[in-house]
Formats: structure tokens, sequence, C-alpha cells
């Protein structure tokens, strides 16, 4: 199962209940549940519960109206998990009402955690606990926000209890260490002012990059195979390794070495799904589509991810199509197809993008696929839906080669990409040998937001934005200068954004300055492994793309 939900490294969140799945789960069957509605019927609502879990990240307007069905309630825990799903989709919240329960309180207080606005968070808190004040898991919080120690320290306590404990007294001692070292820091001041830059910083050690891949890879297996149990251990897990290498990396230096927490990410501590090099291997996905896909015969995950090709055609791949496919791509690249619908307008748009998301979904999760490596192919019927999916996520494959009139996309989306068009699906083929990779974090880009469904582009997501209004498309331009730790964004039609950011775009260890259409606005971020988890599950398992750290609603102004 595909393990996509978004776990927060604090106590509550109201999805995190244990689940077991029923082995059939689909949009259809969702479909038909909503539109016979039971809402007294308790084994109605935790199958439409079970459907929305298993569903989440599929890209299905059900999937909001199933949790919007369920929090008519008018309970806590159906507004929680609502509100959850909002705020894991950059949707806009419910409401703040009077009187709000425990769960969506939590909820609430978790958000603007997350959102990193830690006085905020602060006084959420504190002003959930005058109301609640024996809910331990808002208690618990705001010592780990503060990491101040517990009133006593149980040694039966659970780990995360110890742990708190162990944080805050490291922090207590730290403190005081600080007055001692402050003066001979001082002598050095010249030393670090001359520290390299990011830019600089060699590669993480080896031994290091191994203690972080453990318990990684635990956790992504954890996270594939949906045990929530098994995942919070390897966070558990995580956060010692890096409480490990603190004083090698400090603060958030840990988390500038992209390269080797993506690797982690895809290395899976070794443990790899069985795969069926060399031959055409047929899978049931959890979503109702069957996808058949093609292994090189030389394809070791251990020695690193396959290119793939997501190849735009009528129907799925079958021992006849496979032969029309040049050996040597065979050799080189995994093979899937997108079935085109026989449809026009929404339709076809909608059809094409569920198969394309399940299709690099799925084969991510079941191979060691190289994410900075993933080509789209389309013969002259479906040039042109390929170019326009492919416009409207560019930041999710490095090139587009058809045989055929691509038609009109956007001109600033096309260039964030290799875009090509030749004569036949032949040339096609043969453009696969020489290839570019993709730039995961391009600084300079424009584009243009024209579906309401694609807000994200790299590293930036438009979460309120308007792609009709007046006739006109949302535009985004953006600029990053990590030198000047300044990003500025030029916006046409956007009216809110979140950014995904890493040590690669700015310095995450200082301020940065986001400039929204001329309008200056400081911001200072927090990196961390749950951030560049959330990233990697909402970016169906792209490990080639890592970002650490997230600032959400920034506001754009209007342009004077």
């Amino acid at each position: 199962m595909l393990g996509f939900l978004v776990f927060v490294p604090l106590w509550g969140s109201a999805l995190l209940a244990p689940l077991q799945e029923p082995k059939s789960l689909s949009l259809a069957s969702l479909d038909t549940l909503l539109t016979n509605p039971q809402p007294g019927d308790q084994g109605w609502r935790v199958s439409i519960w079970e459907h929305l879990i298993a569903l989440e990240q599929v890209d299905s307007p059900l999937i909001l109206c199933g949790w919007e069905t369920l929090a008519a309630s008018g309970s806590d825990p159906d507004r929680a998990n609502l509100f959850l799903y909002q705020r894991r989709h950059s949707l806009p919240r419910l409401p703040l009402q009077v009187g709000e329960g425990p769960e969506l309180t939590l909820e609430r207080c978790l958000a603007a955690w997350g959102d990193g606005d830690l006085d905020l968070t602060r006084e959420l808190l504190k002003q959930a606990l005058v109301r609640f004040p024996s809910d331990l898991r808002l208690h618990e919080n705001l010592l780990w926000l503060d990491l101040s120690p517990p009133d006593s320290v149980q040694l039966d306590g659970s780990a995360r209890h110890l742990a708190l404990a162990v944080l805050a007294a490291r922090r207590a001692r730290r403190e005081a260490e600080k007055v001692v070292m402050t003066r001979i820091l001082s002598l050095f001041a010249a030393v670090l002012l001359a520290a390299p830059v990011f830019g600089q910083v060699p590669e993480m050690r080896s031994s290091d990059a191994k203690k972080i891949g453990k318990s990684v890879g635990a956790w992504v297996n954890a996270d594939h195979e949906n045990d929530a149990k098994d995942r919070l251990e390897a966070r558990d897990d995580v956060q010692k390794a890096i409480d490990g290498l603190s004083k090698k990396y400090p603060g958030p230096e840990i988390y500038r070495y992209l390269e080797a927490w993506g690797n982690a990410l895809a290395e899976r501590g070794g443990k790899y799904p069985k795969a069926k090099a060399g031959k055409l291997a047929t899978d049931d996905t959890p979503f109702g589509v069957s996808l058949a896909y093609w292994v090189p015969a030389d394809y070791k995950p251990k020695d690193g991810g396959t290119p793939l090709v997501l190849w735009f055609r009528d129907g799925p791949l079958d021992d006849d199509i496979l032969a029309a496919i040049p050996a040597e791509v065979q050799a080189s690249h995994a093979v899937v197809a997108v079935e085109v619908p026989n449809a026009e307008g929404e339709e076809l748009l909608s059809g094409v993008r569920r198969s394309f998301f399940i299709g690099l979904a799925w084969l991510s999760r079941t191979l060691r696929i190289d994410r900075n490596r993933v080509y789209v192919v389309a013969d002259s019927a479906h040039a042109g839906i390929a170019a326009q999916l492919c416009a409207l996520a560019p930041h999710m494959i490095a090139g587009c080669v058809v045989a055929g009139d691509p038609g009109e996309p956007p001109e600033g989306n096309v260039s964030l990409f290799s875009m090509n068009h030749v004569d036949s699906v032949d040339a096609a083929w043969a453009w696969l040998a020489d290839a570019p990779v993709r730039n995961p974090y391009p600084t300079e880009f424009e584009v243009e937001l024209t579906e309401r469904q694609f807000g994200r582009i790299f590293w930036i997501q438009a979460t309120n934005f308007d792609p009709t209004l007046e006739g006109k498309p949302a535009k985004l331009a953006v600029k990053a200068d990590r030198a000047s730790n300044r990003i500025e964004i030029d916006a046409e039609n956007v009216y809110q954004i979140d950014l995904y950011l890493n040590d690669q775009i700015v310095d995450l260890s200082k301020p940065i300055t986001i400039v929204r259409n001329g309008q200056e606005l400081e911001i200072t971020t927090i990196a961390g492994f749950m951030t560049l988890f959330q990233n990697y599950q909402v970016m169906l398992l792209d490990t080639g793309a890592i970002f650490p750290a997230k600032y959400s609603g920034i506001d754009i102004p209007a342009k004077e």
C-alpha cells in the first residue's frame, strides 16, 4: 500500500488511528458510497473513512467531498480530520468557531507549528490548556516547543517523554556552557566569518550518511507498508542518528547534504521490493488501476536508480507492444504506459492525469527510479495532451519528446524541462540516448498556472490563485539569490503561496527576505526531517527533490 499519509512529529492528529484496510478501495466505490449517503449508519461512515485514508493523495475532488461529508456530523474528530486534510493539501481551512473540541483545537495548534509561527503556536497551546487542562497532548507539545523539562520524569514513561527530559537537560547544560564559551569564541570570530558557504561544503562522510540512511530506510519501508508503529519507531531512530551527529553537523547543517538525504530515501536501507528484471510485470494497484510495466534486464537497485519512460498511448503494454520499443531503450529504461482515454476536455485531462500520477507513484514505490531522469514519450495522436500535462507539472519530469504537434503550452512552463518535437516515434526513442537530467532546484523561472489542481511548481506552491480571472491565467515569476538570501516573487492573480526550501536555494540558518510584488517580508524557517518526509510523500516518493523546510501562508499583495 502506498504510504502517503503525512505524520506530524508531535502528539495528536486525528488521522493517526490504526487502520485495517479493506482489500478493494477505489474512487468508483467511494463515489457510490457518497451518492447513497447513510450518515446514521456507522458501517457506512467507517467505510467512507477507510476509502479516504487509502485514496487521500489521489487527484479527485471526491476526497475533499468525503471529508466534508463526514464533517457534516459536527463531531469534533470529524471536523479535525477535515481540517487536517485541508492543511495537508494547502486548502482553505475551517473558520474558527466558538466552543471547538479538543481534537480540532489541537489541530489548529499543530497547524500554526507547521506554518513556522512558533509564537502563535505557544499562545494557542496556552489558550487550549485553559479550556482542556487535563489534555496531556497539549501540555507535552508546549513542553516540546520550549524544550522545557517535565515536572517529573517517569522511568516507565513513553520514549517521547524520556526524550523530552533528556533534551531539556541538554539545553540547560548548553545554556550554562554558552557563558563560558562566549569569550573563547570571540577570539575566533575572524575565522568563523571566513567559514565556507554551502556551495563549498564537502559531501557528507559515507560513514555518517550510512547512520542516517539506515533509520531513513526503515521509515521508508514502514511508510510503503503503511505500518504506523514501525514508522513512528523509525522516526525516533532518525532523530537519534541526527542527535549523534550533532557535533559534526550542528543546527540545520545536517540538512544541507541534499544528496545524502535523497540517497537515504532511495536506498531504503537496502530492502527493495522484488522486481522481475527483463520481463513485463503487471500489478493491481490499490487505486483500482492495473499497471503493466517493463523492468530492464540489468536493473540492480543497489547500483542506483533506473530512468523511467512514461509512454502516452491508447492502452497498456503487452508483449506485442513491447517489441516496438528499441532494444537499447529496454536495456536502460523502465517503461510504463500512460493510457489516454477516448475523451475530450476536462474528462481527457482528468483521465490522463490519473494514469500519469498513479504510474509515476507506483513505479517509484515498486522500483528504484532515478527521479531526475523521468521522460515522457508520445506519438502524434497524443502529442498535444502529453505536452499539456508536462507543462502543468514541469517539476515532475526531465524531458518530453513527441512525434506530432505539441500544441501551444505556456512558453515559460515548457522552458522548465526539455521539450522536443521529432518526426517519428523511432526518433523519439532515439532521443532518450542523450536526454538531459532534471534540475530540481531552479532559482529563476516563470510559469503560468492554468489549472486549479496544479499549483505546485518546483519549490513554490500557489495555494490561492485564480487561473481564469478575466480570461488571463495566473502567473508567477520567481527568482532566488542565496548570496543575499532573497527571494523575489512577481505574481498576477495569485494571492497566497507556500515555499518549500533547502540550502541550495537559500541559507536556512539566516533570515530570508521575500519580496512579493515589491513588498518585503522577512521570514525564518526551521529545517527538519519530518518536513522532508512529508514533501517526499506529497511529491509521489520523489527522492531527487529534497526540501527539509517549509514556510506556509505567505500572502501576495496586489500590484500597486
